[in-house]
């Protein structure tokens, strides 16, 4: 998986959520119902992710991904997966240009 597969992903509604809202005090078996399809999404788009992150920086460890992935998810979410997609790119970069720089 890579930037425009996610992306395209993205543009295409792969991770938009098709069940109605519904708040839990009109419909509490629709709004469960809503939830738990959105959390299937947001999985699957962090798998994307974790794959795209993989492709780009070679092996990362659990924790690692779950560190910049937290940290693009939180600077990013409010905006939607494109931003968060984007905060990904970001961190990616500064770690490319970190991991090549010669500190002496």
């Amino acid at each position: 998986m890579d930037h425009t597969e996610i992306q395209d992903n993205i543009t295409n509604g792969v991770y938009t959520n098709k069940v109605p809202y519904a708040t839990r005090r009109s419909n509490q078996y629709q709004h469960t119902a809503y939830q738990i399809k959105e959390q299937k999404l947001q999985k699957l788009f962090q798998e994307h992710t974790k794959q795209y992150i993989i492709s780009e920086l070679g092996g990362v460890t659990d924790t690692q991904f779950g560190v910049m992935f937290s940290k693009a998810w939180d600077d990013g979410h409010a905006y939607g997966y494109q931003e968060v997609l984007n905060k990904v790119s970001e961190l990616i970069d500064f770690i490319k240009y970190f991991k090549n720089m010669d500190i002496k």
